[in-house]
């Protein structure tokens, strides 16, 4: 039985997953008063309510309503219940199911869960992104890299297995036989016969969207995750349109530039932004009338784009693969580190929800060639940021005094307030010398006490700014173009990461939890959310600002 209440907001790709089967009854201990029904009819209520800021919205809400109610009473989102269960079934050890959410037995969803539509349609781009990636990595006809790789057991590392743990999946929880082949046959009822295969990841996601449109005209229920997906994409951007107004917001902290990130796929500017990318490659090469993002290559340096080929080039597709894919995987890191938010109240607005509405923040999204130059800042700030802080939470605390063992979260009592950390060295002296079991203690370790009582958790200071040598004397003055005036010469500009202790998990996680996520963001260079910074470094037009030259 799940421990989550159907109130509290997903924080990874599992807890979404498990969220809407438990809504749609399609878990053994389901909702009893069609839950499915009243989620489709709080989701056409939310759409009704953003109508007037989207045209193409306007145009396509009778589709809409239709694809709600087809099929019966379950419609789409039935469909998709039906869809993500196969999937589950199909990754899964044998044994019962495990669903880390309640059931609502016979309470109405929507008096229960109020908030229903706002959580639902902040799962579907985490979902859509997660396993659209997952199945282009295992088609064999397309990318492929992971058609034969397995869930290897005995701690062997896998880039597959290292993806689903990142998500939210635990080894344990895996089949460690099934090979990608096997899990990209249970994806097809979500992708299959919607976009051609041999295309690049961005190419793969451009035809999801558009032959979505398709479906949706259709009524067609048999591919409800790009439909919806499609649905929730003009719900955000049009929610996004509304927040611009009042938008004036730049992120200087790793935590805004992770939703800044997030966001932006769904923003006004975005198309724009991607149509920029490739009328700048078609500058650079002189090539006005190529068509094909595949064909605009520019050559680089090979440190620019690691890959086991050994190719010294990168494309217009490539570029934007890698934008994409880092702002898809910011949403999994966030959740790693913030769980299912800031300690919400049920009335509150889902974490997941204000992240794609933009209205955490309301950040400004600039003109596309003004973006491109953040975009350098940000992801440059990022990937160092993150680079360290993978191999601290990768190292055991007698190996390099690692924080792999360390806690974060509200749970954490650092009795810190105002006092600064003075030690990256966790307090706690560990009674076993290795800790091989990830994310959990081995039997007789003492770092269940890291972050009780006196006992100050260094990773928890690190994630709230407070230690010693990685904060700033001054708060930055968030008017300032960038971070010069906040250290002295010569020294370089901590970037702040920006969370407060009430935005961590509300259980305590591991550094390891942390280490797992940030290894698809920066830790394995095949991953393309890892190879975005080096792009922007290997494009001649890229001059580096602030942020890249201090942290260079």
């Amino acid at each position: 039985m799940g421990t989550k209440q159907l109130t509290d907001c997903p924080s990874n790709l599992k807890e979404a997953i498990d969220w809407i089967l438990r809504v749609t009854g399609k878990d053994p201990v389901g909702v009893s008063q069609n839950g499915t029904r009243q989620l489709a009819d709080a989701v056409t209520q939310l759409l009704k309510e953003v109508e007037p800021s989207s045209p193409e919205l306007k145009s396509k809400l009778a589709e809409i309503k239709k694809a709600l109610n087809s099929g019966g009473t379950d419609g789409i989102i039935g469909a998709l219940g039906d869809g993500l269960k196969k999937f589950k079934e199909g990754i899964q050890t044998s044994g019962p199911s495990s669903n880390v959410y309640q059931a609502l037995n016979n309470s109405s969803l929507t008096s229960k869960v109020p908030k229903a539509g706002d959580i639902f349609l902040g799962c579907v781009p985490m979902i859509f992104s997660a396993l659209s990636y997952l199945y282009w990595r295992c088609d064999s006809k397309a990318n492929g890299e992971w058609a034969y790789q397995r869930f290897s057991s005995n701690g062997i590392h896998t880039d597959i297995k290292d993806f689903m743990t990142s998500v939210g999946y635990k080894s344990s929880e895996l089949n460690v036989w099934k090979t990608g082949s096997q899990i990209f046959t249970n994806s097809q009822s979500n992708f299959a016969d919607l976009a051609a295969n041999k295309k690049t990841y961005s190419h793969f996601v451009s035809e999801l969207k558009l032959k979505s449109k398709e479906k949706l005209s259709h009524s067609n229920t048999t591919h409800p995750l790009s439909v919806l997906h499609y649905i929730a994409s003009l719900y955000f951007t049009a929610k996004q349109s509304e927040n611009s107004k009042e938008a004036k917001v730049s992120p200087t902290t790793i935590r805004e530039m992770l939703y800044f990130l997030a966001a932006l796929p769904y923003s006004t500017v975005y198309d724009e932004f991607d149509k920029f990318i490739t009328d700048q490659f078609k500058t650079l090469l002189k090539k006005p009338e190529e068509s094909n993002d595949n064909n605009l290559k520019l050559d680089v340096a090979d440190s620019a784009k690691p890959s086991s080929g050994g190719n010294d080039t990168l494309s217009a597709a490539e570029f934007k693969q890698y934008l994409l894919t880092s702002c898809s995987f910011s949403a999994v890191v966030l959740g790693r580190f913030q769980g299912s938010g800031t300690a919400e109240k049920d009335s509150d607005d889902p974490w997941l929800h204000k992240l794609f509405c933009n209205s955490e923040f309301t950040f400004n999204f600039p003109s596309a060639p003004v973006l491109f130059s953040k975009l350098s800042e940000y992801t440059y700030a990022l990937q160092f940021q993150f680079t360290f802080l993978h191999g601290q939470c990768g190292r055991s605390p007698v190996h390099g005094c690692g924080w792999r063992a360390c806690r974060y979260g509200q749970s954490i009592n650092n009795n810190l307030k105002d006092q600064i950390v003075l030690s990256h060295i966790c307090p706690v002296e560990c009674a076993k010398s290795e800790h091989n079991n990830p994310g959990n203690h081995p039997k007789g370790c003492n770092h269940e006490k890291c972050g009780e009582d006196s006992n100050n958790s260094p990773l928890h200071a690190f994630l709230t700014d407070k230690l010693k040598g990685f904060s700033l004397s001054q708060t930055p003055d968030p008017s300032s173009p960038n971070h010069l005036d906040n250290h002295p010469p010569g020294s370089i500009c901590h970037v702040k990461m920006g969370f407060d202790a009430k935005h961590l998990r509300p259980e305590a996680g591991t550094g390891n939890y942390i280490y797992s996520a940030l290894r698809g963001f920066c830790g394995n260079p095949m991953m393309p959310s890892a190879n975005y910074p080096r792009s922007l470094a290997a494009s001649p037009n890229v001059r580096p600002g602030p942020l890249v030259t201090c942290s260079a």
